[in-house]
């Protein structure tokens, strides 16, 4: 669902992308700009499912650390640089697209939390955004393996440099 609503946000509403005959009209709305609650590309929960994965490794990992001695510092920088990353990308898809939204770096433990969270000013996420991942880039991994296969769908420290340039 990233994805897909990822090439809608970005790719279709850019010059990128043509509509065609069968084009279902949800989208054809996305492209005249009428982004409203029913349309179903509106919908942010895969987003915010993403994220809260991403705030759950950055939560957990350094006690995963403490306590497994095969789970290394180095890998533990670089998991909370790709964490971080992916985090930021979420965000960035969602800012760019409804500009204030929640902003949220904890994850969701229990039903003891705050669910309802207020949206957070665009330029407020954005510096935030920028400033994470200038802060864990350098602690990204360069290349998952030789093949490009194995560099796929995980973000590397070029993956970082281009987030960064985007934002």
């Amino acid at each position: 669902e990233c994805i897909s609503r990822m090439i809608v946000w970005g790719e279709l509403r850019s010059d990128n992308m043509t509509t065609g005959v069968a084009t279902p009209n949800s989208l054809q709305q996305i492209l005249k700009e009428n982004i409203l609650e029913t349309n179903e590309y509106t919908t942010w929960l895969c987003f915010y499912q993403a994220i809260n994965r991403c705030n759950t490794v950055l939560h957990y990992a350094p006690g995963v650390n403490a306590i497994d001695p095969n789970f290394t510092e180095s890998e533990l920088h670089a998991t909370i640089a790709e964490a971080t990353t992916l985090r930021a990308l979420c965000y960035f898809y969602l800012i760019r697209t409804f500009r204030n939204v929640p902003y949220i770096t904890k994850p969701s433990k229990d039903d003891s939390q705050v669910f309802q969270v207020k949206a957070s000013p665009f330029d407020a996420i954005l510096d935030s955004l920028i400033s994470d991942v200038e802060r864990v880039k350098d602690d990204a991994v360069r290349s998952y393996g030789e093949e490009s296969v194995e560099n796929t769908c995980r973000i590397t420290r070029w993956g970082c440099y281009a987030l960064l340039a985007d934002l």
